[in-house]
């Protein structure tokens, strides 16, 4: 039944069964698309109500258009499947990172080789999984962390370069689901809801 239903946004995206999204260790569109296709895959049956049912126009157009947080529980299910997916595929290849980085380091390799430049190409691409692999870990012992305790972390995020992705991440996206997970009932289901499809900008 579910899946049905998300399919729906599949075919609205112009994806004929799997789609294909190319993600680098960086805060781009692809990355967002990625995360939005990722919130569709691991929503629950309430969330793919307001996933499809609302939205400043009405309704999700694709499955690539949900780039705002759902609900705290979804957003932690994405990262989840974004990090086993990735720890699948970095498991797959038949040499470590550090083996690329050991082999392009040395003479080995002859410059300008088939060889090196498959070395090169795979080595890149086991930099990207890496990212996501630490970058999802990071965010997912965020997520349940105490306000304080968030912060300091997020400050010590945003003085670190490589991590300049993850804090912006945190700060926008993992900052906005956590303040409405832990708002009152009131605030949550009363007359005036707090909107995640609105982002707000901190």
């Amino acid at each position: 039944m579910l899946a049905s239903r998300k399919q729906l946004l599949w075919i609205r995206d112009g994806a004929v069964g799997a789609k294909r999204v190319r993600v680098c260790a960086s805060d781009n569109e692809n990355f967002r698309a990625c995360m939005s296709l990722l919130r569709v895959i691991t929503a629950n049956e309430s969330e793919l109500d307001h996933i499809l049912g609302t939205s400043p126009y009405g309704s999700y157009r694709t499955a690539s258009d949900v780039h705002f947080p759902i609900s705290l529980r979804n957003e932690c299910a994405a990262l989840s499947l974004l990090k086993h997916t990735c720890q699948s595929m970095l498991s797959a290849y038949p040499r470590t990172l550090n083996d690329d980085v050991t082999a392009l380091a040395g003479a080995d390799l002859a410059p300008f080789s088939n060889e090196r430049h498959a070395r090169i190409h795979v080595k890149s691409e086991k930099v990207v999984l890496s990212h996501y692999i630490d970058f999802t870990t990071i965010a997912l012992d965020l997520a349940d962390k105490p306000l304080d305790d968030f912060n300091a972390a997020l400050t010590r995020l945003f003085d670190i370069d490589k991590d300049k992705h993850l804090a912006a991440y945190c700060n926008g996206i993992l900052r906005q689901v956590r303040r409405v997970s832990r708002a009152p009932p009131a605030l949550q289901g009363g007359s005036t809801p707090i909107d995640l499809l609105a982002p707000t900008i901190v």
